[in-house]
């Protein structure tokens, strides 16, 4: 446990991944969409696409090591052909 101003502070663990939705690159651009991903240093998480969240059905498009805890990337195109980059 840590003190931040005289008060005791305790770490907190993400049970699963987060997208963050903010910061530079968030959302929908020209080129896909662009994503910051934060969660335990070291972890891998694998992004998935699918190309009708109606009836979704999920493809692996990448797996991402967390190695200072975020991965930024993006993705365009659709489950059959995506794109990544980051």
């Amino acid at each position: 446990m840590q003190c931040s101003r005289g008060r005791p502070t305790a770490l907190r663990t993400l049970r699963h991944p987060v997208i963050l939705s903010g910061g530079p690159g968030f959302g929908a651009t020209t080129n896909g969409f662009g994503f910051l991903i934060s969660w335990a240093p070291g972890a891998s998480v694998v992004v998935e696409a699918s190309p009708d969240l109606a009836a979704p059905v999920w493809t692996p498009v990448s797996t991402n090591t967390l190695t200072a805890g975020t991965e930024s990337g993006q993705a365009g195109g659709s489950a059959r052909s995506p794109t990544r980059s980051g």
